[in-house]
């Protein structure tokens, strides 16, 4: 039965991807950079612009570095190359921050929230689940996946690249973030230390929280490796100053 399930999957990507080849891609699958106004230097959630310094959480809203990088994302490429295409069936959000499923829930027919040791009251459905493994959730479930800063708490990041790519649907999108202080150059390997975070929510431990980095040819390498065709897209975050990179991975051929 298992290998009859295994060759049904197979089955399906060999379909969509062929499907893919005879329509122009969405995604170019290279490094692109988003370009803003130049002279917007301020938060894109409330507008305040500073009169001096690089805040990374907005004194006016809150949002937080992480949060307003998604929002320039959503409206400068998702909004228009997927959500206006169609509206994904089912999405799988990995710890998304409030920015996030205020602009997800409603692009999403289905959504389900899931984190390992952060929980969430009153968002629902949630279900727990270990991002190297995904194990609740069955193969080719979800159209969209989503993981921000997730990934650099995850030592076995191999395994986590391979669960979701195991639960993305052929035709699907798995969009991530890492934080440029977690991206050395070149292909560096990976290597984990760790580190103390302001609260508990993501970590059982607070003080020793695993601290992951690597090589962005190196993560870009294991993309491949695990079958997903992947664009860069990288831009500076007005506010804070701070670059971002956000990965676009659809399944491969």
């Amino acid at each position: 039965m298992r290998a009859l399930e295994q060759a049904s999957r197979l089955l399906r990507r060999a379909i969509a991807a062929a499907d893919r080849r005879l329509r122009p891609n969405r995604f170019p699958y290279t490094t692109a950079m988003l370009t803003l106004p130049p002279d917007f230097a301020g938060c894109n959630s409330c507008g305040f612009v500073p009169d001096s310094g690089r805040p990374r959480l907005c004194p006016r809203c809150g949002t937080s570095q992480r949060q307003r990088s998604f929002k320039q994302l959503f409206w400068a490429r998702l909004r228009k190359e997927i959500f206006a295409q169609r509206s994904p069936e089912n999405g799988l959000l990995l710890s998304p921050g409030p920015v996030e499923r205020t602009l997800l829930f409603p692009q999403l027919r289905q959504y389900t929230v899931s984190s390992l040791y952060q929980t969430y009251t009153g968002i629902g459905p949630y279900v727990r689940a270990d991002v190297r493994d995904l194990a609740p959730f069955q193969d080719d479930t979800f159209d969209y996946v989503q993981a921000c800063n997730v990934l650099d708490y995850v030592p076995e990041l191999d395994q986590a690249l391979c669960a979701i790519h195991r639960v993305l649907r052929p035709d699907g999108l798995f969009v991530f973030l890492i934080p440029e202080r977690n991206l050395l150059q070149g292909i560096e390997p990976i290597c984990v230390s760790t580190h103390a975070t302001v609260t508990g929510r993501y970590w059982p431990d607070p003080t020793a929280v695993p601290f992951v980095r690597l090589g962005r040819q190196t993560l870009h390498e294991m993309l491949l490796q695990t079958g997903f065709a992947v664009e860069e897209v990288r831009y500076v975050e007005p506010l804070s100053g701070a670059r971002c990179t956000w990965w676009l991975c659809r399944p491969g051929p």
